[in-house]
Order: structure tokens, then C-alpha cells, then sequence
């Protein structure tokens, strides 16, 4: 919702008041950006962490803490957690003192473009805690897999596809303004004149994120299960989150990447770093986000996870 009066704000400021006002919005965007993804989602994520160590101990869930992640978990309480916490807050007081700079010195968007790898720089960073997150997990989850090898499993024959997990409308949306943003970029840039090296590397590198999206999709409706204990209700619920995450984030990368054409070509780059903003929230928000939001902790059958259980 934020984002929407912030785009609605953006298109209704009179020309004459446009640097000042893009300015304001552009902070206020940026504030929304440090709170949002260094704060609001890294804080729910950690309470989500704690409940499931504080109501599914090693002791009774030995399953969900394959050795030595039984002492891991402990120690997570203890230090990893609070480390977590502590370096987002770092990254916040980074984000306040780049704000806090910029307003000092009177900064205001180049009409020339640019700005907005500030931006995204910055978004990298704020990524980080969370990408180490899900690194561990993955680790976790590779243990788990070494463990439950020669275990007893059951296996579930109902076959999966697509349009399981995610209307065909929405797959329809993506794929066309996937061609929509193809179409204006061979037109805007590759029609003038021969190819350039820039034009083959846009071109190969947003169709290569789509090819990688299509990819971890499949690897998700058919590969064999990240988690080998996850009954088959829970791994259908976790597919669709999925799912609907990297179709959603691929009809949002499009719709900027498509805009970012359109203020080239029209000269309001002004725009660019809020827009930026804008769009590195509207991933956050697709991505964890949506998860967090979907995903309830209390939904997921942790039964699986006690002694002598066979996995589904």
C-alpha cells in the first residue's frame, strides 16, 4: 500500500515542483526501503526461528536437528540470532547515515540517471543477512538428506504440474510483459543500428534470469524434496510459495526494467533511484515477504520431524 500512494504521489506533482517533490518521495521511499528489509522482515524471520526452537526442541523433534545441528540450534539461540539481529541493525544505521548525508548536502536525483545504483548497492547489502539465512538452511537440509538416507520413506504418486500451484493467468501476465519489455528493447535499442555488445548481454541476461526462474520452478515441481522429512501437504504448500514468488518477482523485474526504457527515452531519469526503491521493496515483498505473510508456522505438521516417523 505504501508503494501504491507513493506512485500515485509521483504522478500528480505539478512540473514546476518536481525536483523538490521527487526528492521527498524519493527519502521517504528510502526510509521504507531500511525499514522494511532490515528491519520488518528480518525481525519476523527471527521470531519465526525462535518459535520453532522454543516449541520443537531436539529432544522431541530429533529429526528437525540432524548432528550437530542439535548443538547448533542451541547455540543459534544464543549467539546466532543475536548476531543476525545486531548486523541488520548495522545495516540500518548505515542506510539512516547515507540518508542523513544526502539530505545534508542537499542531494537531488541527476536528470542524467545514474543515482539509482546507490540504491541498489545498498539493497545488496541488505540482502546479505538474509542470503546467509538461507544458505544455512540449505546446509541443514543437506545434513537432514545424509541422514535419512536408508530410512524408511513413503513416497506420494499423484503427479504434479504448473498450473497446480499458480493460475494460468498469472503465467499468461508474466510471459507477456516478459515479450512486452523484449519487444520495446529490440525496438528502442536494436533497430537503430547493428548489435552492440550491451544489447546481446541484456538481452541474453534478462532471458537468462527468466530460463533460471523456469529452472529452480521445475526443480521444485518435480525434483526430489529439499527437506526429505516434509509430508507431501506441507511440500505442495512450499512449491506454491515458491512459485508464485518467482512469477510474481519476474512480472515486477519486467514491468522495471521496462520503465527504466521508457525514462531513457522520454527524459525523466529523475525518477529513477525512487523508482528503484520502490522496485527492490516490491521484491522483498514478493520474495520473503510473501512467504512470511502465507507461511504459518502453526500449519505445518511437525509431526514428521519425531523419532522413528516415516517421511512421506
Amino acid at each position: 500500500m505504501p508503494v501504491v500512494i507513493m506512485l500515485i504521489l509521483a504522478a500528480t506533482i505539478p512540473y514546476e515542483e518536481l525536483d523538490v517533490s521527487v526528492v521527498i518521495l524519493f527519502y521517504i521511499a528510502f526510509l521504507s526501503q531500511i525499514y522494511l528489509i532490515s528491519y520488518h522482515y528480518p525481525m519476523r524471520l527471527r521470531q519465526r526461528i525462535l518459535y520453532v526452537f522454543n516449541h520443537y526442541p531436539p529432544a522431541d523433534y530429533p529429526k528437525l536437528y540432524p548432528q550437530p545441528y542439535d548443538y547448533y540450534a542451541k547455540e543459534a539461540q544464543k549467539g546466532g540470532l543475536r548476531a543476525f539481529r545486531n548486523i541488520n541493525f548495522i545495516i540500518i544505521g548505515i542506510g539512516l547515515a547515507v540518508l542523513a548525508a544526502a539530505a545534508n548536502a542537499g542531494y537531488s536525483p541527476s536528470l542524467q540517471g545514474g543515482d539509482e545504483i546507490f540504491v541498489m548497492a545498498y539493497f545488496m547489502l541488505q540482502i546479505c543477512p538474509l542470503i546467509y539465512v538461507e544458505l544455512a538452511n540449505a546446509k541443514l537440509y543437506k545434513r537432514m538428506r545424509e541422514v535419512q538416507k536408508g530410512g524408511v520413506r513413503k513416497a506420494s504418486m499423484q503427479p504434479r504440474h504448473l498450473f497446480d500451484f499458480i493460475a494460468p493467468v498469472y503465467v499468461g501476465i508474466a510471459g507477456f510483459v516478459y515479450l512486452a519489455w523484449l519487444t520495446l528493447f529490440i525496438a528502442d535499442r536494436g533497430l537503430n543500428g547493428p548489435w552492440t555488445g550491451e544489447v546481446y548481454g541484456t538481452v541474453f541476461g534478462i532471458t537468462g534470469i527468466h530460463v533460471f526462474y523456469g529452472l529452480m520452478i521445475a526443480k521444485h515441481i518435480v525434483g526430489k524434496k529439499v527437506d526429505p522429512h516434509q509430508d507431501s501437504e506441507d511440500r505442495a504448500k512450499a512449491t506454491g510459495f515458491i512459485v508464485k514468488s518467482l512469477v510474481f518477482s519476474s512480472i515486477a523485474m519486467n514491468l522495471f526494467i521496462t520503465f527504466s526504457i521508457l525514462a531513457d527515452r522520454y527524459d525523466f531519469e529523475l525518477y529513477d533511484p525512487l523508482m528503484t526503491s520502490i522496485f527492490v521493496q516490491c521484491v522483498a515483498a514478493l520474495g520473503i515477504g510473501y512467504v512470511l505473510r502465507v507461511s504459518k508456522i502453526d500449519a505445518i505438521n511437525f509431526n514428521v520431524y519425531k523419532k522413528d516417523t516415516a517421511s512421506e
